[in-house]
């Protein structure tokens, strides 16, 4: 359960890799990131890759930034 003690510092992304269209490179494509770390009824309203996700999640672990995301925006504003 997302509310649980073990969960409390955490985050859990949920994404749906299948855009609707080819355009930019695939589309739009639903992602919810769920837990007690993001503020409730917050929404991303730039638009992001699999490299923006890669480079919060290497930020939120204080893990080194790999290849392309190194240049990649992170994804902010929906945090608590």
């Amino acid at each position: 359960m997302l509310g649980s003690a073990g969960l409390a510092r955490s985050v859990v992304f949920v994404i749906f890799d299948e855009g609707s269209s080819d355009k930019g490179g695939g589309g739009r494509i639903p992602a919810l990131a769920l837990g007690p770390l993001v503020k409730p009824g917050s929404h991303l309203k730039a638009q992001t890759s699999h490299y923006g996700l890669l480079r919060t999640i290497e930020a939120g672990l204080g893990l080194p930034l790999l290849g392309a995301s190194r240049t990649a925006k992170p994804i902010v504003g929906i945090w608590r």
